[in-house]
């Protein structure tokens, strides 16, 4: 059973439109078509994993179950861990799957076409910097089997699965310490990967957005401190520039909303001294190649996730202000162009997974509070 932690009401919103037939906003708002009410929310204690861990991954399965893999059960890579459970809406219930063949932490995860989840690279404690380690899950027979190596070795880098099926991995850090431009591209088909057109700007820790248009787009992350975006399209295997952010960032969240536009909260600055922990908004409009303002969040934070609702609602969790971690939840309603903050997490956290259930629901995972690794799970229900 769930334990109800508390009680809130919130309104959000629905956008509803697809590729280019959007109507572009008025500045500095973000409209959408469409409104309901969320007319109730909560946060309520979910079972525990079997294992504490943070800076792992958290996939929706076909099935509505949710697969948990890597990360570390704290202390670095002397944490890193194999292990992979699966976690049970339905009956709020975690089970043990088959292990990984190595650990992986800061590393990517994506579910392909097929059902299965492709893990890769990150930190792996074999005492190389960076993997290039990949491997696939199968939920029919609950096993990790290896799959082909990543033509560079990366960790803090994001995976991201294109219209064709094919998942793209961009940036990242090398084994040289080096930032990387490098970008390439993992066909499902023959199992391997294959180089195509570089980044004009090495970063990690960046984000990466599909659009409607099938492209995807990239934007900050830590380099040589820039607020350069970047779209790859698929067609070409190539990347071109677009309007640059407004305020260089990282540690933000990048979220395709239903109108297209991608919302970018939250982050540090790192080009300011002190890197100051933002609380500010922008959203790019990639049908006129243009960014504005929306009203900033409530708190300010970094580090922190933020999930789609199917309501068109943005729910964000956790994450640092850069002196505490956060326990308040903040939902940004489209149709209203607002933030609200409602029920607090019943413990903050940092390093964890955000997943959208098949009810709607958003389950969180992990993740670290303070110095001790989190085994627990709780949930949002709009």
């Amino acid at each position: 059973m769930f334990k109800t932690i508390r009680l809130s009401v919130v309104l959000a919103g629905v956008a509803v439109g697809g590729c280019g037939s959007a109507e572009a906003p008025e500045e500095g708002v973000a409209r959408t078509i469409d409104g309901r009410a969320l007319t109730s929310s909560r946060w309520s204690t979910s079972a525990f994993m079997k294992t504490e861990r943070g800076l792992h991954t958290a996939t929706l399965l076909d099935s509505g179950l949710v697969l948990v893999a890597g990360g570390t059960t704290g202390g670095g890579t002397i944490g890193l861990t194999r292990s992979a459970e699966l976690y049970n809406p339905y009956s709020d219930t975690w089970s043990s799957t088959g292990s990984l063949n190595v650990p992986h932490q800061n590393f990517a995860g994506v579910r392909l076409e097929s059902g299965k989840v492709l893990v890769a690279g990150g930190q792996d404690g074999s005492g190389s910097p960076y993997s290039s380690i990949a491997e696939l899950y199968d939920p029919a027979t609950g096993a990790w089997s290896l799959t082909g190596a990543l033509v560079v070795p990366r960790a803090f880098f994001t995976l991201t699965r294109l219209e064709s099926g094919k998942v793209l991995a961009s940036g990242g850090m090398t084994p040289a310490g080096s930032l990387s431009t490098s970008a390439e591209l993992y066909d499902p088909a023959t199992g391997t990967w294959s180089l195509v057109g570089s980044l004009s700007t090495a970063r990690f820790s960046h984000t990466a957005t599909p659009l409607y248009s099938g492209e995807v787009l990239v934007l900050g992350g830590l380099s040589a401190v820039t607020n350069k975006a970047e779209l790859f399209s698929p067609a070409t295997n190539t990347w071109r520039q677009v309007q640059p952010m407004p305020v260089t960032r990282a540690g933000h969240t990048a979220t395709r909303l239903y109108s297209g536009y991608v919302l970018v909260a939250g982050g540090f600055d790192p080009s300011t001294s002190g890197n100051p922990v933002l609380g500010s908004v922008n959203v790019y409009d990639p049908y006129n190649d243009r960014w504005f303002s929306a009203p900033p969040m409530n708190r300010p934070r970094r580090d922190h996730t933020a999930v789609l609702l199917y309501s068109g609602a943005l729910l964000v969790t956790g994450g640092t202000n850069g002196t505490s971690l956060e326990t308040s939840t903040e939902v940004y309603d489209p149709q209203s162009n607002r933030w609200f903050t409602i029920d607090y997490m019943p413990v903050p956290r940092t390093g964890h997974t955000a997943t959208l259930l098949d009810t709607g629901a958003v389950q969180v995972i992990g993740g670290a509070s303070g110095n001790v690794t989190l085994p627990s799970s709780v949930r949002f229900t709009p």
